[in-house]
């Protein structure tokens, strides 16, 4: 029977001799921490309306394109939970996900024609100001989107407490709306949500200061800034935490990067289509050689202290079985046999306790 190895209780520093010798571990569906965002810009040729619309597994029409979106057949995936989290003195009528995001785009482009008239006598002025107003309108932002993957030791209702604690401490606080979709595809449950970039004024309406034009000693106030990225993580994590405690589970996601985790392995660079199409070409690049360097040098690791390839993949993998250790092998060796046979009989070395085995 495969080996599985599960859940982290517990890491401590693991001797150079390469043997667990206090490690507690099991491994089976270990929470894991991803976050990946960015903005709904209008430059890719989608808006905001046609993202609420997969968000929501509907059709939705986009009044300024004049077009619907249809996400209702979608057989791929289950949808397990949306809503909208309105700040104070928002609307009810902004629960509605379709009115919303067309009224967030009808709001910034009447700002843009409020900005770039177009009016100015002189005709010089006058294109620059026409210029400048078609460009804000195929560039312009509407929202800030993010995905996270949700810890499947959370049932259903856990989770959506879980990311709505998340959502009202980091965004709805400040006077941001943000939708968000509970979707489930293949086992894997993950959020889609997105945020509104302009405060809800005591009015009921947007304001027309952007929340990402706080600048300098303001920008403290702007959750989407370089600056609060790693802020946003970190409450992030930390409610995930609290979840997963009160659950009465002991693993714990980590926000931070492999280095401030400890974690020996080094971080492979994004290579890109062109880097991969010269190499395919026999042209050698410079962004997949720098990776081949560091998978040799983990690779080197690796034989020297066979505990340090357990060791991480206990810090980030999700299912860690026979089958996953014996693939990473493989990648790390470029499918060299021998190579193979070395590192995999120095980690079969390690001991590991029973009580972890099934």
């Amino acid at each position: 029977m495969e080996r599985a190895i599960c859940r982290v209780f517990t890491l401590i520093d693991v001797p150079a001799e390469g043997r667990y010798n206090d490690l507690i571990i099991w491994f089976l569906n270990m929470a894991i921490f991803f976050a990946r965002a960015s903005f709904c810009s209008r430059s890719s040729g989608k808006g905001a309306v046609a993202q609420a619309a997969y968000r929501s597994g509907k059709a939705f029409k986009d009044n300024q394109r004049n077009r619907t979106f249809d996400y209702s057949k979608k057989t791929d995936r289950h949808d397990i939970h949306q809503n909208i989290l309105l700040p104070i003195g928002a609307p009810e009528w902004m629960k509605n996900s379709e009115r919303l995001w067309n009224h967030v785009q009808e709001f910034e482009t009447n700002l843009i024609f409020k900005r770039y008239k177009g009016t100015h006598n002189d005709p010089i002025k006058r294109e620059k100001s026409l210029a400048g107003r078609q460009k804000a309108l195929g560039s312009a932002q509407d929202s800030w989107n993010q995905i996270i993957a949700l810890p499947r030791e959370l049932n259903q209702a856990q989770n959506i407490e879980m990311l709505e604690a998340y959502l009202q401490k980091r965004f709805v606080s400040r006077g941001l709306i943000c939708d968000y979709s509970i979707h489930k595809d293949k086992g894997n449950w993950h959020a889609h949500v997105a945020v509104t970039l302009r405060e809800i004024l005591p009015t009921g309406n947007f304001s027309e200061k952007k929340i990402t034009s706080y600048k300098g000693l303001e920008s403290h106030k702007d959750p989407f800034c370089r600056q609060q990225y790693s802020e946003t993580a970190r409450v992030l994590a930390d409610t995930m935490n609290n979840s997963l405690e009160r659950a009465g589970v002991l693993d714990r996601v980590d926000h931070r990067s492999l280095e401030e985790q400890g974690i020996k392995r080094q971080a492979t660079i994004h290579e890109g289509s062109y880097a991969r199409l010269l190499e395919k070409s026999g042209e050698k690049s410079r962004r997949c050689q720098e990776n081949r360097d560091r998978k040799a040098q983990d690779l080197a690791l690796y034989l020297e202290n066979p505990s340090y390839l357990l060791n991480d993949l206990a810090r980030q993998s999700v299912v860690f079985t026979e089958a996953k250790i014996a693939e990473t092998i493989f990648k790390l060796t470029d499918g060299d046999e021998h190579v193979y046979q070395d590192l995999s009989a120095k980690v079969k070395a390690v001991r590991i306790p029973e009580t972890s085995r099934q």
